[in-house]
């Protein structure tokens, strides 16, 4: 027999003395048990795995005891130290969140319902963000993993950014901003790198010469293969923050008393502009138009915009409440610089909802509408200009109480 008996083994089939059974492992064993256990290392092992359990009741002192006795013990030390976050990773998590907005090439930390996932932004579009996942696993990156070594990193340690897992995710789960690539192989920026990889990725061809990638994954690569299980496991997490967001026709706000038609805020912006020629000069909106809209007609989110911006916040439109306002103040809801404004306006008005959930705050600014502040706009901005500012002063305003 030897000391190093595995418990996963066989039972030996010829021990000079009667095992132990299950019942006498914890009792103080006898004269012949205990040369028995001196002499099996079989019964010893079962004696000590059922101590150690058993000592998860006593004090931390015995626990440290029993712990020390167990064969994975150096083991478990080893991995758990290199287990460990490293500290420029760990400060950069820990900052203060900032209020940047969020661009290509940026990696950002994503926080949604207490789990959290490093990010590198490939695009960019109204309340969703195309992201692939960053982890510090650089040894385990595959083709399509741009691989970025300690000195190029902006988190000092070596990165993978894992283009082949991208996914669309809601603008609002950005947290905080980490840092920003730097340019990678030939001089190629880091966002036209990604570019790059994610149309290799579906070409089913290679990545580009000079980019630094891993290699192709065989059926021997077990981490890798396990890394990317748990690395799709958490994106889906982030992708299906956008469950249920969607706008829906008994979303349209009802007017309320504060609120005028738009037939009436037309008469009154007409005598204000002194007649309508004057008025469409300064919303762009036609004086058919107007004229259709002042009898009647419904403006689309354009219009509106348009209309509440002339008014420079002294007359209470009711708003469209259509798919594109809709979309246009959840754009502007999901602003990084919001997050923690948002967060706390919903625990106050909205406390059955959870804190990272905006659909809250988007019906509430598209439901109550406020008199739009007077901001400076571009010689001649577009529509989508306007509807941008508009929705941005709502939600400003919105929260004002809570930044």
């Amino acid at each position: 027999m030897t000391d190093r008996w595995s418990q996963r083994l066989a039972i030996p089939t010829t021990p000079p003395t009667a095992h132990l059974d299950d019942d006498r492992l914890l009792e103080q064993p006898s004269a012949d048990e205990h040369k028995h256990l001196t002499d099996c290392g079989w019964c010893r092992a079962r004696r000590e795995s059922v101590t150690w359990h058993d000592a998860s009741d006593g004090t931390d002192e015995e626990f440290e005891q029993a712990l020390s006795h167990i064969a994975w013990g150096d083991d478990f030390r080893v991995a758990a130290g290199q287990a460990v976050v490293p500290a420029r990773v760990r400060e950069l998590m820990d900052a203060r969140a900032e209020t940047a907005s969020p661009k290509p090439g940026q990696v950002w930390r994503l926080t949604w319902q207490g789990r959290h996932l490093l990010a590198a932004i490939i695009d960019t579009d109204a309340w969703h963000i195309l992201i692939a996942p960053v982890t510090t696993d650089a040894e385990l990156a595959d083709e399509f993993t741009l691989r970025l070594d300690a000195e190029e990193s902006p988190l000092e340690t070596a990165l993978a950014v894992w283009v082949r897992h991208r996914a669309a995710v809601p603008t609002f789960t950005l947290d905080r901003h980490i840092g920003t690539l730097p340019d990678v192989g030939a001089v190629t920026g880091a966002a036209q790198a990604l570019h790059e990889l994610v149309a290799a990725h579906r070409a089913g061809g290679a990545a580009p010469d000079g980019l630094p990638t891993g290699e192709p994954l065989t059926d021997e690569d077990v981490d890798a293969l396990d890394l990317a299980d748990a690395i799709n496991d958490t994106v889906a997490w982030f992708e299906n923050a956008a469950a249920g967001l969607r706008y829906l026709p008994e979303d349209d706000p009802a007017p309320s008393a504060a609120q005028i038609s738009t037939a009436e805020a037309i008469g009154q912006l007409a005598r204000t502009a002194r007649g309508l020629s004057q008025l469409a000069a300064r919303t762009n909106i036609t004086p058919g138009r107007l004229l259709d809209l002042r009898r009647g007609a419904q403006p689309d989110a354009d219009e509106y915009a348009a209309l509440a911006r002339v008014s420079d916040g002294t007359i209470g439109l009711q708003s469209p409440g259509d798919a594109a306002a809709w979309e246009s103040a959840l754009t502007a809801v999901s602003a990084p610089r919001w997050r923690r404004a948002r967060q706390a306006w919903t625990a106050a008005h909205a406390p059955e909802v959870h804190p990272d959930d905006p659909s809250a705050l988007v019906r509430h600014v598209t439901h109550n509408p406020m008199a739009a502040r007077s901001v400076p706009h571009p010689d001649e901005p577009t529509d989508d200009e306007r509807q941008t500012a508009y929705w941005r002063d709502q939600v400003a305003l919105a929260l004002h109480d809570f930044e």
